[in-house]
C-alpha cells in the first residue's frame, strides 16, 4: 500500500513483469511468478506481437501485430480489444485503394511490418512507433485511441528500438550504431552517442 497526495487515502501498488511471446502477452506478479496479474491474451486476438507498452493510469496493454499488420490495445483484465492503428485504415486516408488491393493480395508488406518500436507517452497521453511509408521509415505519433496520426522525425536508416520519457519530454531511438533523441514533437533531433554497434534495445527510468 501507498499514500496518496491528498495524505489521506491509501491505495495498491500493483507490480507484475509484462512479456511477449509471437503468440501472447502475459503478466505474472513479481513475487509469485506462478500467479497469473493479468488476463493473457492469445490468439485469435494476437497472431505475431513483437513490441509492447503498457499504460499504467488506465491499465492498458499496447502491442504491434506484424501479421495482421495493427497496433492493439486492451485492458488487462482482457476487455476493451480494439485496433488503433491498421494499415488498410491508412492507406484507405490516402485513397490509395489500388495499394489495399495489393496489400490482400501479398504484394506489399511495408508500414506496420515494419514497426521497430512503440512508446505510451502517459503525461499526454499519446502513442509513438516507428514504421516504414513508401520506402521511408519514420517516427509517428497519434492520440492513444489511434487519431491525429502524422510523422514527426523521417529519414531513419536502420531502426531497432524507441523509447519515450514524457516527464522530460524526451524520445530516444536506436539507429544503426547510433542513439539518438529528441523532443517530443520532433524537433531538435540529434546523435547523443555514436559507434554503438547496433543497439537493440534502450529503456527510459524515472528516478524515484
Amino acid at each position: 500500500m501507498k499514500l496518496s497526495s491528498d495524505k489521506k487515502t491509501c491505495y495498491e501498488m500493483k507490480k507484475f513483469l509484462l512479456y511477449a511471446r509471437h503468440s501472447e502477452i502475459r503478466g505474472v506478479d513479481i513475487d509469485n511468478p506462478y500467479f497469473n496479474f493479468i488476463t493473457a491474451f492469445t490468439v485469435p486476438d494476437i497472431d505475431d506481437v513483437t513490441v509492447i507498452d503498457f499504460d499504467a493510469s488506465e491499465e492498458r496493454l499496447y502491442w504491434t501485430d506484424i501479421k495482421t499488420q495493427t497496433i492493439k490495445r486492451a485492458f488487462i483484465n482482457g476487455t476493451g480489444l480494439e485496433t488503433v492503428i491498421s494499415r488498410a485504415s491508412e492507406l484507405i486516408k490516402r485513397s490509395q485503394i489500388p495499394r489495399i488491393i495489393d496489400e490482400l493480395n501479398g504484394k506489399s508488406i511495408q508500414d506496420i511490418q515494419s514497426i521497430r518500436g512503440l512508446a505510451v507517452d502517459w503525461v499526454s497521453r499519446n502513442l509513438y512507433w516507428i514504421s516504414s511509408e513508401f520506402d521511408e521509415t519514420q517516427i509517428n505519433v497519434a492520440r492513444l485511441d489511434g487519431s491525429l496520426k502524422t510523422s514527426i522525425i523521417h529519414g531513419i536508416d536502420k531502426p531497432q528500438c524507441l523509447a519515450a520519457h514524457p516527464v522530460r519530454g524526451k524520445l530516444y531511438w536506436t539507429d544503426g550504431n547510433t542513439i539518438n533523441m529528441a523532443n517530443m514533437d520532433g524537433s531538435n533531433s540529434k546523435i547523443l552517442f555514436q559507434n554503438q554497434k547496433e543497439p537493440v534495445e534502450i529503456k527510459g527510468k524515472l528516478k524515484r
